[in-house]
């Protein structure tokens, strides 16, 4: 007979708040991110050296909307922030998020979804699309939330998602170039 295990946080239905931070969370948000960047498919000097770069610090307080998740602590982390307006129309109207990070012992849990899910909910009206830029290993993850490739950025992995009914911002296939 084999003694019971105790289960991983992400093979558990946690019960997670999503919240506004404060300064006081900062330390912890970057600790959250340290943890996610480590996981990266990257040496650990490259890993050490980027990690850095996707940081909160004070002045993100006041310009972009962060939102954390929270079991016992805080777990997960998305900053968002309104895109300037794409041509003429008011109809392009995009937020960006522009950081997503889970801890790995929570990946899996749904916390990167609720995240996207506030996101998603705080924007609509606001906007009419979210649109991120996300690393190779997290492609899967947003196509699985709803995002579409997009052509919207040069950057290899750039994604759309429609938040109101417009036909004025299109995303391709996920599976075209």
């Amino acid at each position: 007979m084999s003694e019971p295990t105790d289960p991983t946080p992400a093979s558990m239905e946690p019960a997670y708040t999503v919240r506004s931070i404060n300064a006081e969370d900062i330390a912890a948000i970057n600790g959250v991110i340290m943890r996610a960047v480590a996981t990266w498919s990257a040496s650990t000097r490259l890993i050490n050296r980027m990690a850095p770069l996707f940081f909160v610090d004070d002045a993100d307080l006041f310009e972009m909307d962060i939102r954390v998740a929270e079991v016992n602590c805080i777990v997960g982390v998305c900053s968002v922030m309104p895109m300037p307006t794409i041509g003429s129309s008011q109809t392009q109207r995009m937020a960006q998020i522009h950081g997503l990070f889970v801890d790995p012992l929570f990946v899996g849990g749904g916390i990167g979804g609720a995240l996207v899910a506030d996101a998603e909910d705080r924007y609509r009206g606001r906007v009419n699309a979210l649109f991120c830029k996300a690393q190779k290993d997290a492609i899967g993850f947003f196509t699985q939330v709803g995002f579409a490739s997009s052509a919207i950025s040069d950057y290899p992995h750039s994604f759309v998602k429609l938040l109101a009914h417009s036909n004025s911002l299109t995303a391709s296939s996920p599976h075209e170039p």
